[in-house]
Parts: C-alpha cells; structure tokens; sequence
C-alpha cells in the first residue's frame, strides 16, 4: 500500500482503501462491466481529506455517464456519497457501491474517463509513430551508471525505452532543438488492467547540455501523514503560467483496463492543466516533489475536470531510484 497506518483512524481508512482497491483491480473489478458491455462504473479508489482538512476520507472515483443511466441530471464534481445518493435514482453505480459496502461519508468524484495528457495537434508533421505526441520536460535527473543529465518526464508519450525524442529548449542562446534518448520507461498502457507507473526517464544525447534545475527538499511524503490539504504548484511549458492549486486525493489505482495508474495524486481546483502538460512537475507548499503530471479526466475534451500527478516517492521506490539521482536538493 502506499502509505502506512500511524493511528486508529488513519488504520480504519487504510483497510477500507486497500479493500476497495481489490475489489476495483479484482475479476469483478468496476461494475461487471465485461458482460455488460458498459463501461466502467469506477474508475479509481484512494482517499482525500475532509472539509476540515483531515486525511481521513474514502474517495471513490466514478463514471459520469453510469451516475447518469436512470436520467438524474448530476454535474461532474465531487459529493459525499450519502449527498449523491439522494440526487439519483437506483441503478448500477449505486447497487455496486452498496455491493462493496463503500462508506455512506466517502467522498465520490463524478468524472469522465481518466485519459494520459500527451497532446496530438491535427497540424503536426508525423515523422515518427510517436513524433506528433507532445509532453513536457520534467523533474531534471543523473543518470546513476553514467553520470549523463537527463530529465523524468511521463511514460505515456513514448511506447517503449531506446526511442529517441526531441525538445525544443529555450536556454541561453535562444531557442534550439536538444537531442534526447528514452533509457528507462513504464506506462500501465503496457499491462492491461494492472495498476502502474508512467514515467520516462530521457537522457540528453549530448553531455554538455543540462535541464534547469528546480530547488527541492526532495519527494513529498505520502498521503497518511498529511494533517491539512497542502498548496501545490505545477511547472507548466516555458512561457506558460504555472499552476496553482491544492492537493484534495490521493488514488491508490485509477483508470480502466486499457491504462490504470498506480498511487497518483488529485490536483485541483479544476481546468489548470491541459493536454501536452504531461511530465510538468508539481511541487508542494514546502518545495517537496510530489511528482509530475500524467493525466486528467472530464467531460470536455478542452480541459480537465480532475487532473492527476504520478507520484515520484513510489516510483523512486519501485526501481526508478536505482537508476537516477534527483538533482538538486535543497531550496
């Protein structure tokens, strides 16, 4: 699991993340949707702090258009579920989450289907299969066995490691093409249904070349230990404003069986980040890494309803750690 109990409360809320997220990832998972032919009634489950700041709700993330099958006319947004119970009638979602028992005083997402953010222009020249997918550089990073910059950014833009990609640096000098090689990737794209890591560690072809460094006090710690909602800010494109928001979720498993991300954070408020801000970096009030920006979900393809941050502490981890050092540390 990704954080670890430290009282009762936190213990309570634990066993209920880690029972509804098997119950999500399980043969049955979101909805019985195979034998139905319907999409997924769930999309994600984790946890999310309550109006006074407290990291001691469920949340559950669900589908839209599942809220909506009897006809009630419920807004994407978040509810508590006893609140969303009353605006809807019987039907799918309800009979599922009353099957898993989900918590009367769960906090309920009501979203589109969660989708990574690479963006794709119809205009874009296509000189490779992945050539028009557009994301953004990352937290900057040494490579551990050859001491090479590089810069993490999300595992969805590419579709395997060895690929090579260009960025479009505006250093000193003005602005040029810098050369780079995909060395080490994972995207849950990869393992169907299972949840998973979406990050792409790129290392620069040419060594006299650097990332601009962000000062850090290194990656955020996990969800459990919060006592108030924390300010965060993501580091957009170059020459495009930052992002400004609070962290209100954090999802042990979100997706569906085509790409389920593993233990992501939910950053609001809603419509800060678009397509191609994939990889941005996000960092809390405190200058800790919470990790950089994969996807969102919603019901306009413009902008998201709820947008969602791989988390870097877990990937460090899992593998990621063993292969590069984050640089610099220190604010």
């Amino acid at each position: 699991m990704w954080w670890e109990a430290f009282d009762g409360e936190s213990a309570e809320l634990l066993r209920t993340v880690r029972r509804l997220t098997d119950l999500l990832i399980g043969p049955r998972a979101a909805g019985d949707a195979a034998p139905t032919g319907l999409p997924p009634a769930v999309w994600g489950i984790g946890s999310a702090p309550d109006e006074k700041g407290r990291w001691i709700r469920p949340l559950v993330v669900v589908n839209e258009s599942a809220v909506r099958e009897a006809g009630d006319a419920v807004a994407a947004g978040r509810y508590v579920l006893r609140d969303l119970l009353t605006m809807t009638h019987r039907n799918r979602l309800t009979d599922l989450l009353a099957e898993w028992d989900v918590p009367e005083d769960a906090l309920v997402d009501v979203t589109g289907r969660p989708e990574a953010a690479a963006d794709v222009h119809s205009t874009d020249a296509v000189r490779y299969a992945y050539a028009a997918h557009h994301a953004t550089v990352g937290m900057p990073c040494v490579l551990r066995d050859s001491g090479s910059p590089g810069f993490i950014t999300a595992g969805h833009l590419v579709d395997r490691s060895g690929v090579r990609v260009s960025v479009d640096a505006t250093g000193p000098g003005g602005g040029r093409r810098v050369d780079g090689e995909v060395v080490c990737w994972q995207d849950p794209f990869r393992t169907p249904g299972e949840p998973g890591w979406d990050y792409a560690v790129v290392r620069l072809t040419d060594p006299a070349d650097s990332v601009r460094p962000y000062a850090h006090n290194g990656p955020a710690p996990p969800p459990g230990r919060y006592p108030v909602v924390r300010g965060a800010t993501v580091y957009r494109r170059m020459n495009t404003p930052a992002a400004v928001g609070t962290i209100n979720g954090a999802l042990a498993a979100l997706g569906d069986d085509q790409r389920r991300w593993l233990n992501v954070w939910s950053f609001a408020p809603s419509g800060l980040l678009v397509r191609g801000d994939s990889g941005s970096v996000a960092l809390r009030d405190d200058s800790t890494v919470l990790g950089h920006f994969v996807g969102g979900s919603g019901s306009s393809p413009a902008s998201f309803d709820f947008q969602y941050i791989q988390d870097l502490q877990s990937c460090l981890a899992d593998g990621l750690g063993g292969e590069v050092l984050l640089a610099p540390v220190g604010g």
